[in-house]
């Protein structure tokens, strides 16, 4: 473990005066600089031209007082080569004051005569410098100042939620932002915008290359309404649980903000669950008639449906080197001219049942990567281009997205306005797989996540419990350990994986398919090797179980539910489906129980 010293930072009041200053005085040439694309700040570094080390100036243009030493306004930088070493050794000297999954910020400790003292004026930034980019430890920048941080004069992206902001990969804008870090690109994130000024949208500027936008993790007609059209009053995504801040139609709203503020406006891409599951010109309960696609509702320039992790990275730097984008799988756009099979149009299915069941059963026939057709559905002079879905995630791409570092935390800025309740569900829980074979009727899990369950590898998964045993206030218990369905972790229809989904029949419905082998012992195995971690009390699996993967399992299904019910549940066992009359339950495409 070896440390260097990379640079030196002082805040200055007038840049020219101290630039001549360090030039006069100790020969200091400027080496490069950055400039705030709003002319906010100015960071200008300075070498010696003999050693690598670097004297770094800043500039704010919001100062006009002197600075004070009292002011902190300074701070010394290391790189190390070995950074999990180097926090542990400095975990171990007990002298890290603060920390967060970005940097561990260090006291300076000296000794004097009376003993030994901490003056936490002085901050060692430790950064993981493996792999070359910004994928690490950090609550992605919500504010000016924490891009000014970075170093960062203009941000590429800015994803905005209609969600607080919860650094968590089970909030879709975290990991779709987490992964574009990763890829080089300069990421923000505005959650829940005022929609009566400028201020709160523009505040970290106009990106270079995108807006993203997402109603959140729930569409946002149903968490502002319920199934009775009455309005909620609690919102457990946001900040002090009052329903106050969510738009209704979330993206459509966000969208007609960025479009009314931001001139010239850079591309809009939609995703997230409201708009995935709105790609389509489709029925909405709310108003009782049907809609056109979001996209032509919204204005938005593309639609990314599905989970979205793979698409918009492709998206983002098809953006960036200027390439074409029409056949990336996984978008939808509009169009002048048709292309790929042609659903009914909107204005057919506005007045014809038989046209919307023909546009509703062509459009799910093709929502499997494998087998999927291109769709198009005009909507009056315009067509609705809809490519195949992307394809469906190996376990090796759900480790990389769910191994990046999260804070498991609300965002500080957002903390600040309230306690937010989703985060005692989704702080210490753990998610194995996407996907859900169940196809039941009154779901959308089929149409969003895909009808091929795709797994983490159980070391992924290990690793991220090993993660909350070093948080001050985890108390031993995994929330949950699970996905749409619990139980489908672990196995798969091999025929599926390299053939695609059966066109004429299900996995499960009217009865489980012969290809379908249900095992449970991965999961089990996965209960068991979480049980024996340190620091490891309970795991709770608290996603739904399916019994009929259960029953079907006739090696290992009646081993695992005894160790469920023994072991894993929390005072209540969340089964998948309700017991109720042989009819709904046949419509839901459901099997009865007793059967």
């Amino acid at each position: 473990m070896k440390f260097t010293i990379d640079h030196f930072n002082i805040n200055v009041l007038d840049l020219d005066k101290s630039l001549a200053f360090y030039d006069k005085a100790l020969g200091l040439k400027e080496a490069r600089r950055k400039k705030a694309y709003d002319g906010s700040f100015i960071i200008v570094y300075l070498e010696d031209g003999i050693s690598t080390n670097k004297l770094e100036l800043t500039w704010l243009k919001s100062r006009t007082t002197p600075y004070d030493l009292g002011d902190e306004e300074f701070h010394i930088a290391f790189k190390t080569n070995d950074f999990d070493v180097a926090h542990a050794h400095h975990k171990q000297m007990g002298c890290i004051c603060y920390e967060t999954r970005r940097w561990a910020s260090i006291s300076s400790v000296i000794r004097t005569d009376t003993g030994w003292k901490s003056y936490p004026t002085d901050e060692c930034l430790f950064s993981d410098t493996s792999s070359g980019t910004l994928t690490s430890l950090m609550f992605i920048p919500t504010t000016m100042a924490e891009v000014t941080a970075l170093g960062w004069d203009r941000l590429d992206i800015v994803l905005v939620t209609g969600d607080t902001y919860i650094d968590s990969p089970f909030m879709g804008v975290s990991l779709i932002g987490k992964i574009l870090l990763k890829d080089g690109f300069r990421v923000g994130i505005i959650a829940q915008p005022a929609l009566d000024t400028p201020e709160d949208i523009l505040r970290l500027g106009t990106p270079a290359l995108f807006w993203g936008v997402t109603g959140g993790a729930v569409d946002s007609m149903v968490a502002n309404y319920t199934p009775l059209k009455k309005r909620r009053k609690t919102d457990d995504y946001t900040p002090g649980y009052v329903n106050n801040r969510r738009p209704d139609r979330a993206v459509i709203a966000y969208a007609n903000l960025i479009r009314r503020f931001c001139k010239p406006t850079p591309p809009i891409v939609l995703g997230g669950i409201e708009a995935s599951l709105r790609r389509t010109a489709h029925y909405d309960f709310w108003s009782n008639k049907i809609r056109r696609s979001i996209l032509f509702d919204a204005k938005g320039d593309f639609l990314v449906f599905g989970m979205g992790h793979i698409p918009i990275r492709l998206l983002a730097k098809a953006l960036k080197n200027k390439k074409t984008i029409e056949d990336i799988a996984g978008i939808a756009y509009i169009a002048q001219t048709k292309k790929g099979l042609a659903l009914p149009s909107f204005e057919t299915i506005t007045k014809s049942q038989k046209a919307y069941v023909q546009a509703f059963h062509t459009f799910y026939q093709n929502t499997d990567p494998l087998t999927a057709q291109g769709l198009c559905q005009a909507h009056n002079d315009r067509y609705l281009i809809l490519n195949p879905p992307a394809p469906a995630s190996t376990t090796p791409d759900m480790d990389e997205i769910h191994d990046l570092a999260y804070e498991h935390d609300v965002h500080p800025f957002y903390k600040a306005m309230g306690p937010v309740r989703a985060l005692d569900t989704i702080r210490f829980a753990i998610p194995t797989h996407y996907g859900c074979y169940g196809e039941c009727r009154f779901c959308a899990i089929t149409i969003h996540q895909g009808r091929t369950v795709q797994c983490r590898s159980m070391d992924s998964i290990v690793r991220q419990a090993k993660q909350f045993t070093t948080y001050p206030d985890f108390k031993g218990n995994i929330m949950d350990l699970g996905g749409p369905t619990a139980n489908m972790y672990g196995f798969e229809c091999q025929k599926k994986i390299t053939k695609g989904a059966c066109q004429d029949k299900g996995c499960l419905f009217p009865v489980p398919c012969s290809a379908l082998r249900p095992n449970h012992s991965q999961y089990l195995d996965l209960l068991k090797r979480l049980g024996g971690l340190a620091g490891i009390k309970k795991v709770f699996i608290t996603s739904g179980i399916r019994y009929d993967l259960i029953l079907k399992d006739k090696r290992h299904g009646m081993a695992f539910l005894e160790k469920l019910v023994k072991d894993h549940v929390s005072g209540q066992l969340k089964s998948h489906r309700n017991i109720v009359s042989h009819m709904f339950l046949t419509t839901w495409a459901n099997r009865p129980w007793m059967t």
